[in-house]
């Protein structure tokens, strides 16, 4: 830490030298990468990166530049870039460097695993996520997304106030995906998982997952068309609901681009509905101890027994819109300063989820086309899904081939049970309890 601390000291003094304020980000990150094809490792990446970014405030106009080298000539370049591109932007008083003098640093050991893993243990592990499915049902024919890293980052800032802050993290990931044929037909399908701790993979789970669903889909088929009660599974529900998330962020409100923006306070949605954004979650997988202005995170309440209460905010949008700051800055060493999540928890609702079981439902377990099938102004979208018809709580139907539609801000309040059991995307970013839209459209038959 030492050195990097010189560093970041280098260019704060430059930045004082030209009787600016601001901070900057370094972003130093390891990774170690694997992939098999036909019983062999396809590849076998190593790979560093390091990243310093500087944000510069002078005669209240703000610039950015980065650099991917830390000599002191690169060092130099950057700052004067970041000057020269200041003194061209409109001004901007709202952006200020506000953390002040202090030095903290966040190693979390359950986010920094002290496990040994040398890369044979990997490679084994690399090969049998290929080899698994095929030995595990005939009708698989390749497994063409599967792989499995390790990577560890350390994040340090550092800004014109004295502010010195550090967090570092570490991760294992692997991904299994199946490509079956069965009479003709073709489908896929792929699972992933993150974990601190290496041996936390379950490899096994992830194979079966994945063939269970690719067969699953061979016999899909089309439902009539008509209204269904739909229940997302949290990987689904994470991709359809972070492309309405707009709603959350100032920056997209300073934007015009956060229609519900006058309905701050308003019920939104069914009452048992209730997000938090939290950045301490013992399970979350995007836990962080600072934002990137070097500001302590806490957990902030995003909507409230269905009211719509609040916006992630940084020091900039909170001045530019008259409200709290809640400490959700986000800038990467090669970005602008602008606001995200960290970890989406939604609340326990009252439903029994055998209650929830038991209902008429569709359960979307794959969804195609997200982005180019959804409008994040109106609330409107339409994409094909995949997934599973339960009546009288017994699985009915495989469904595939249908297109779901609707209006994701009216789906809000069309809410009708909120379940009692807390589950996670694969990704450990959003917890969630099986919700149940009804009336949503599905086209089909």
């Amino acid at each position: 830490m030492k050195e990097q601390k010189i560093i970041l000291q280098k260019v704060i003094d430059l930045i004082k030298k030209n009787k600016a304020t601001g901070d900057v980000i370094f972003d130093q990150g390891k990774s170690l990468s694997f992939k098999a094809h036909d019983g062999e490792l396809e590849k076998y990446e190593v790979s560093s990166s390091a990243v310093i970014g500087v944000r510069i405030i002078k005669n209240e106009r703000v610039g950015t530049s980065f650099s991917e080298a830390i000599d002191d000539d690169s060092l130099e370049i950057m700052v004067k870039q970041a000057i020269d591109y200041a003194s061209f932007s409109k001004e901007d008083p709202h952006q200020k460097i506000i953390c002040e003098k202090s030095e903290k640093h966040e190693n979390n050991p359950a986010c920094n695993s002290k496990e040994t893993i040398d890369a044979e243990q990997m490679i084994e592990m690399c090969l049998k996520l290929e080899s698994l499915p095929k030995k595990r049902d005939s009708r698989v024919k390749s497994s063409p997304y599967n792989g499995l890293s390790e990577g560890s980052s350390t994040w340090f800032y550092m800004n014109t106030n004295g502010a010195f802050r550090s967090e570092s993290s570490r991760y294992f990931s692997a991904t299994s995906s199946v490509l079956m044929q069965e009479e003709g037909k073709n489908t896929s399908f792929y699972e992933g998982s993150v974990k601190r701790n290496f041996s936390d993979l379950d490899i096994d789970h992830l194979v079966d997952e994945s063939i269970f669903h690719a067969s699953e889909f061979l016999k899909g088929e089309q439902v009539e068309t008509g209204k269904y009660n739909i229940v997302f599974s949290p990987r689904t529900f994470s991709s359809f609901f972070g492309v309405f998330s707009n709603i959350f962020s100032a920056e997209s409100t300073i934007e015009g681009k956060n229609p519900l923006f006058e309905k701050l306070g308003e019920q939104i949605a069914h009452p048992e509905l209730s997000l938090i954004d939290r950045p301490h979650f013992e399970r979350g997988f995007n836990n962080q101890s600072f934002d990137s202005e070097g500001m302590e995170t806490s957990d902030t309440e995003l909507i409230k027994n269905g009211q719509y209460c609040g916006l992630l905010q940084n020091s900039k949008t909170a001045s530019e819109l008259k409200m709290k700051n809640t400490h959700n800055a986000a800038r990467s060493a090669r970005g602008s300063l602008n606001v995200s999540f960290s970890n989406k928890v939604f609340n326990l609702g009252s439903t029994k989820e055998e209650e929830i079981n038991q209902m008429d439902h569709l359960e979307i377990v794959e969804i195609q086309g997200l982005h180019s099938g959804a409008n994040s102004i109106s609330g409107e979208f339409s994409f094909p899904i995949s997934g599973y018809l339960y009546r009288n709580g017994k699985k009915e139907k495989v469904v595939k081939g249908v297109t779901l539609s609707g209006n994701f801000f009216k789906a809000l309040n069309d809410i009708t049970h909120v379940g009692d059991k807390l589950h996670s995307n694969s990704m450990g970013t959003v917890f969630m309890p099986k919700i149940v839209f009804s009336n949503l459209s599905i086209a089909g038959l």
